[in-house]
């Protein structure tokens, strides 16, 4: 019984920090925060990471993914008769609650050009998700649990993760230098990081909202390149780079399907059964 009521404070505090997060976020746009939007910021500290603007929608994605979230674990969505798990709000609260407060200081240091404060928040976001993601591939036990409350982190987790390597390069490039490397280097190297990082949610967890995520990124990004005609050598470089990750991650999302819808069959009769499978 105790447990339930520490889940109710718990719930009331991811509710209303979403709303916070969502709500600065909104008024930093329209005031706009110091006289300049998100967008103007990013067009100022732009790096040949940084995605074109239309894959930003994406965080329409995720605040109403996370919108949902809140919803589910309120009590909204559950079935008839379904009791609500107690264990997923304390596995993920705490550290919902910290990226949502790391989002809103983001946003605040962003639009007042704290670039260094910015990837400190940004990594900060990224360990958050991360933990919270962890904790709950023990927790989900149903396909409902999975698409109300795993999805969006996975969703979250994922743009940050492709958000963190432009931030890197702006506070690089703001600050220290790029330390001897060329700015085409660490994108490269980010671009490598990141997929490998996704194949590894990939193949895990079998995440397929995580790895069309990236997959996102990565199409926004050649997109870009693909329209870039005033500089062929890094155009080149770019899309043939990209063009291996999307190929790669292609093939890997292909087998993960297969393993996810035809694999169990052929195990079928084992009395072996996984959620994450």
């Amino acid at each position: 019984m105790f447990r339930k009521r520490e889940a109710l404070g718990l719930r009331i505090l991811n509710t209303i920090f979403f709303v916070l997060m969502v709500a600065v976020n909104i008024i930093a746009e329209w005031l706009p925060l110091n006289n300049i939007t998100t967008a103007q910021v990013s067009a100022q500290h732009d790096t040949l990471m940084t995605p074109p603007g239309f894959t930003f929608i994406i965080w329409g994605v995720i605040y109403l993914c996370l919108f949902f979230f809140v919803l589910y674990q309120n009590g909204v969505f559950l079935k008839k008769g379904e009791g609500d798990n107690p264990d997923i709000v304390h596995a993920v609260s705490i550290f919902f609650i910290l990226s949502s407060a790391g989002n809103i200081a983001w946003v605040i240091a962003w639009h007042y050009d704290y670039i260094v404060l910015c990837f400190v928040l940004i990594f900060a976001i990224w360990g958050s998700l991360l933990i919270a993601y962890t904790r709950l591939q023990r927790e989900i036990r149903n396909k409902r649990e999975r698409f109300f409350v795993q999805v969006p982190f996975s969703i979250y987790l994922a743009w940050i993760s492709v958000a963190m390597a432009p931030n890197l390069i702006a506070m690089l490039k703001s600050s220290t230098g790029l330390l001897g490397l060329t700015e085409l280097q660490w994108t490269m190297t980010a671009i490598i990081c990141l997929a490998l990082f996704t194949e590894y949610i990939l193949f895990s967890f079998r995440d397929i909202a995580f790895a069309l995520t990236a997959a996102w990124a990565f199409g926004g990004i050649f997109y870009r390149y693909a329209q870039d005609i005033g500089t062929p050598n890094l155009q080149t470089d770019m899309m043939v780079l990209l063009s291996v990750v999307m190929g790669v991650l292609f093939m890997s999302l292909l087998i993960v399907v297969w393993m996810q819808h035809y694999k169990p069959k052929m195990t079928q009769g084992s009395g072996h059964r996984n959620f994450n499978h």
